[in-house]
């Protein structure tokens, strides 16, 4: 195990399907949270994950709807249609592990009952 590197480990992730990237992502905040939400002390609250991102997407869902937008913070790194393409503007802005999501469209209306 010792032979594996960084840019080895960035390229294996890179060749994963975007819906293991994505359970990667989940995996690594949740590991990250656990170490984190250990307060030094009892007064001190546990970090709010994705906080700024999460209402940032809120705030401005009906501008993106459709498309998949870059974050870093409420910095928007890109947004498009193109996963890839937004995934590839973000690295090249020089975030490694940018925070992506795909804005549904606004629902047209609900529908319910029997055929």
């Amino acid at each position: 195990m010792a032979d594996v590197t960084f840019a080895h480990a960035l390229a294996v992730v890179r060749a994963l399907s975007l819906e293991d990237q994505a359970r990667l992502r989940q995996w690594l905040a949740a590991q990250e949270g656990q170490h984190a939400s250990q307060p030094e002390n009892d007064t001190e609250p546990p970090p709010h994950w994705y906080a700024r991102e999460m209402h940032w997407l809120r705030a401005h869902q009906a501008a993106y709807a459709g498309q998949w937008v870059a974050l870093d913070g409420e910095c928007v790194l890109s947004h498009s249609t193109d996963v890839y393409q937004v995934y590839a503007e973000a690295y090249a802005a020089g975030v490694t592990m940018p925070f992506v999501a795909y804005i549904d469209t606004p629902d047209t209306g609900q529908w319910g009952g029997w055929f």
